[in-house]
């Protein structure tokens, strides 16, 4: 137990007064350690109270804290906006290809970090949540590929050198 116990202080002061870091990624190394602890004290907890209804209702209890109902409840609720978003912006991307022309290759101006979901549905295509720039643009003009964009929305907006773009095809399909 003074060795666990050593090796949990030593890691979280360490991390914490001598390098000072802000990264939390030392919980990696000391939750085995902390787990053996929770079992530990678990075991211990129905090993003495040796009454099949209380341990029922520990391991009920212990079931019900680390299921967390109430967050699925509120995450998987109708007023969730951020769940509603990407669901809505999901369905989009997802059936895209019937709005845009079939030789596009590139689409742009798609929320952050949601490229990702639109590339996870149409790996042929590359996707980006900025404007391309005017020298890829220029590359592109010579290659005469055809760029797809969405609408500008909330902070996504389409500068005037794509709108220039003569292979441009815009998306009217509002992202939330």
């Amino acid at each position: 137990m003074i060795a666990f116990s050593s090796i949990i202080v030593f890691v979280f002061c360490f991390l914490s007064y001598v390098v000072k870091t802000k990264v939390h990624s030392h919980f990696f190394f000391v939750i085995p350690f902390i787990l053996i602890f929770i079992a530990n004290a678990i075991s211990e907890l129905i090993q003495v109270r040796n009454n099949k209804i209380i341990t029922s209702i520990i391991l009920v209890l212990i079931a019900y804290l680390s299921i967390q109902p109430k967050y699925f409840i509120d995450y998987l609720n109708k007023g969730n906006y951020i769940r509603e978003k990407f669901i809505h912006n999901a369905d989009i991307y997802r059936n895209i290809k019937s709005n845009i022309p079939k030789d596009v290759k590139y689409v742009t101006n798609i929320n952050g970090l949601e490229h990702i979901n639109f590339m996870f549905y149409h790996p042929e295509i590359k996707a980006c949540q900025w404007c391309l720039s005017s020298k890829d643009l220029n590359l592109l003009k010579l290659k005469k590929e055809k760029i797809a964009v969405f609408e500008s929305h909330d902070a996504y907006l389409i500068n005037d050198t794509t709108l220039q773009y003569p292979y441009l095809f815009v998306i009217h399909q509002k992202l939330w």
